[in-house]
């Protein structure tokens, strides 16, 4: 209903309907329509009590509520669900459509897996008998832990959508036609659609009126034919993300004048079409072969190109891929395996380069005169032959860099070149971040060039590894404060992460804590020289981040550092510490 129909509702309401001025209650004369929307705004679940107290309407309300919302952590037991399931089919009223289905079913609470499946067919066939079909459908099936990892992924134990819930029963009838906007499928099967003609209209038909696709873990029964023919059709896709969908080896995108989104992810595409997508803004392609059979026109909008892993994309491709696509601000690659050289001419509009180094790259060669953020992953020799390349930049570009090393510890060469390097390099960059990964143990000294170049400003030091594997953390530690004074410490975990577990984390937390309070003991530092000891004034903790979410400790200010607050990190993702040096 339109905006000018609700006025005209709200202003032939009496007064006697919404409570007049003695009243609470002007909630149950609103229009129905008004309080779906304000519904939408708010987690219905979680608010249901609240909004029951405010108004007796409410209560009863949610039978005619158009959104079909179920969450699996949000109840105790299976016993629990089953009494949702059977309230909202028998109380659901059948005259009002579904706009929105939104099931999901976490792996954290493993339920069994045929209890699991039943209810989603109960709950997604009260949702396929109202007509119009509904406009949005989000289901995760995340039903343990096995089906949540995407190792190895095959198609097998995934959930089967039902075909009702994405075909019109009838085409001759207006309120069963094609109309769903986005489609959201984690660990998903296609199964019950086999049996239909991979040419009909059916699968063309039901991208029709697609918006956004994002398929996660989804098998189909015929590879890659169901979803060509699905993206065949829609016109109108503007978001589109793949994720671990097996046998899809030749997908082709073909004039969507409306995709802006493009993300493929671990998916086995060795045919890749991208043509008449002149509107696209994003292109993402991560852990894909990408073959010779790489088909691509020019991309005049194209803004963020993301590729790493593609190991069978050939040098040719890589370089037409680039010169088409002239609007670039963000470029990030990796993992080239087949790509030697990296050129990047007329780059005007790059300002964001992210760079991960493989083993058969031999040369760059680039011209972005507003590069400013550069982010590096691979070994110190070649970073610092790739940053003389942008040393030659002027210096009101150059605001961050961020280097991290997969292979530190490995050639104390490394460690003298860019020592000296980073000396010159910091005169002109404002911020630098150095990224600490450490596979091996580490047994380097810097003490013959302490005297021979000043210390590098670097802004921030960050710290992720298995710390069980650094034999003399002493030695590491001294040498990066000798060499280094960062304003920032922070320690960071992976949440999937596999080598570095909770308790690795924590020690080396603790220790680094320890180390810097003891920093006064006179068994800590016994020279009388002006190491890194004396020059260390204080630190204190900034903020911890958790489950996405930054925690200012102590209000506003910072907290001081001791032995007790290292117990409190088990949770948190990353540390971030606060130096303060003479």
């Amino acid at each position: 209903m339109s905006s000018d129909c609700n006025r005209r509702r709200l202003e032939t309401i009496p007064a006697a309907a919404v409570g007049g001025e003695k009243e609470v209650d002007r909630i149950s004369g609103l229009p129905d329509e008004i309080i779906h929307r304000i519904l939408s705004l708010v987690d219905p679940q979680k608010e249901a009590a609240k909004a029951s107290v405010l108004s007796h309407r409410w209560s009863k309300l949610w039978r005619s509520y158009p959104i079909l919302e179920f969450h699996n952590t949000q109840f105790a037991s299976t016993e629990s669900a089953e009494r949702f399931a059977a309230a909202a089919s028998e109380k659901f009223s059948p005259s009002i459509a579904v706009e929105a289905v939104r099931i999901k079913f976490n792996h954290q609470k493993e339920w069994d897996v045929n209890f699991c499946s039943a209810f989603l067919d109960n709950m997604l066939d009260l949702a396929a008998k109202r007509s119009p079909l509904p406009q949005e459908i989000d289901i995760e099936a995340e039903f343990d832990r096995k089906t949540h990892s995407h190792v190895n992924f095959d198609g097998s134990g995934t959930y089967s959508i039902p075909r009702g819930l994405l075909l019109p029963r009838s085409n001759s009838n207006p309120n069963h036609r094609f109309r769903l906007k986005i489609l959201k499928l984690v660990n998903c099967n296609f199964d019950r659609f086999k049996d239909i003609e991979i040419n009909s209209n059916h699968f063309s038909g039901l991208g029709s009126s697609l918006r956004q696709l994002f398929l996660t873990q989804v098998s189909f029964p015929a590879g890659c034919q169901i979803l060509n023919s699905i993206i065949a059709g829609a016109s109108l896709l503007q978001e589109l993300f793949l994720c671990v969908v097996p046998g899809i080896w030749r997908l082709q995108f073909r004039n969507l004048g409306n995709l802006k989104v493009l993300d493929i992810h671990e998916c086995p595409v060795e045919y890749l079409e991208i043509t008449g997508v002149h509107s696209l803004e994003t292109l993402c392609i991560t852990e894909a072969p990408l073959g010779g059979d790489f088909v691509v026109s020019p991309m005049p909008n194209l803004k963020s190109l993301n590729i790493h892993d593609a190991c069978q994309l050939t040098q040719e491709k890589f370089d037409e891929l680039i010169s088409k696509s002239p609007s670039l601000e963000s470029l990030s690659v990796g993992g080239l395996a087949k790509v030697q050289e990296l050129k990047i001419f007329n780059a005007d509009k790059l300002w964001r380069l992210g760079l991960s180094c493989w083993a058969q790259l031999r040369a760059i060669e680039m011209k972005a005169p507003k590069l400013c953020d550069f982010r590096y992953s691979g070994r110190i020799d070649f970073f610092i032959k790739f940053l003389g390349e942008v040393g030659s930049y002027r210096k009101e570009a150059r605001q961050s860099l961020e280097a991290r090393y997969w292979s530190f510890g490995t050639d104390e060469k490394e460690f003298h070149a860019l020592r000296k390097f980073l000396a010159q390099l910091t005169q002109f960059w404002f911020r630098l971040t150095l990224d600490f990964y450490f596979r091996e143990s580490y047994e380097h000294r810097w003490e013959e060039f302490q005297e021979k170049s000043p210390i590098p400003r670097v802004e921030h030091i960050q710290i992720e590894w298995d710390f069980s594997i650094l034999i003399n953390k002493d030695a590491f530690f001294d040498d990066l404060f000798q060499n280094f004074h960062p304003n920032y410490l922070s320690f960071t975990r992976e949440e999937y992460s596999y080598s570095t577990s909770t308790e690795d984390y924590l020690v080396a937390v603790e220790y680094v804590c320890k180390k810097f309070m003891e920093r006064n003991s006179n068994n800590h530092c016994g020279t009388t020289c002006k190491c890194w000891h004396h020059q260390f004034k204080d630190m204190k903790i900034i903020k911890r981040v958790r489950d996405g979410r930054i925690k200012v400790e102590d209000g506003d200010k910072v907290m001081d550092i001791s032995p007790d607050t290292c117990s409190s990190f088990a949770e948190a993702k990353q540390i971030l510490l606060l130096l303060i040096w003479d």
